[in-house]
């Protein structure tokens, strides 16, 4: 990698997106991750997500529990980008809001076909996360 790679290019900005500005890019990806603030380890892994009427559909895998059903966390915070590995520009789109489990057998079964997975499925369960705080940024390079 050149030295001088950079030279004369103005720096990686932060620009904040407005709502709608930053959910339709969540449209553009197809996977990110659940982001848990407090200090125990994720209960909950997003394998994919789509969005759907301005919610976040999530095929999630949940961890076994030690006694009782699986459960998640009934608010989520979920995180998904695209950033260009070589120009470190792109976005990122943060959502929080309530989350509800999918069970209507007919919902389950067409956003299972439209959502891909890993091949261990027993665990899997399909989230409604119904967005209450959208945050999104554009990483850009523009000197505007």
């Amino acid at each position: 990698m050149s030295a001088d790679r950079g030279a004369g290019r103005a720096l990686p900005q932060l620009v904040p997106l407005s709502d709608g500005g930053a959910l339709p890019l969540l449209a553009t990806s197809d996977a990110g991750r659940l982001v848990r603030s407090d200090d125990r380890p994720p209960a909950v892994f997003p394998l994919r997500h789509l969005v759907e009427d301005g919610q976040l559909i999530l095929r999630v895998r949940l961890l076994p529990v030690l006694s009782g059903p699986p459960a998640y966390p009934a608010r989520l915070t979920y995180q998904a980008d695209r950033i260009d590995p070589e120009d470190h520009t792109g976005w990122m789109v943060i959502v929080t809001g309530p989350a509800e489990q999918i069970t209507d057998p007919d919902h389950q079964m067409r956003f299972r076909l439209t959502m891909r997975a890993w091949p261990d499925e027993h665990t899997e369960h399909l989230l409604r996360l119904r967005p209450e705080t959208i945050t999104g940024y554009r990483l850009t390079r523009s000197r505007s």
